[in-house]
């Protein structure tokens, strides 16, 4: 569920930033893909200590860089 939630606010990170910042922008589209690619194993349990620490990783930066867009 919390990955669902980090790939929705990731697309909205996007859209906010398109105009502004667009590296910003290509960045979080980036780690937004990955987000939305892993939820079917998010799903299914059967995700290594390694993409568990990768999606907390994408987690932090996409909340990260939607924190900066308000700045920006």
């Amino acid at each position: 569920m919390l990955g669902f939630i980090f790939t929705i606010l990731g697309g909205y990170t996007v859209y906010r930033l398109w105009d502004d910042s667009l590296t910003l922008a290509i960045i979080t589209i980036v780690l937004t893909i990955y987000q939305a690619s892993t939820l079917f194993n998010m799903n299914r349990n059967v995700e290594t200590r390694w993409e568990i620490i990768l999606n907390l990783v994408a987690s932090l930066a996409i909340l990260g860089i939607f924190i900066t867009s308000f700045f920006i």
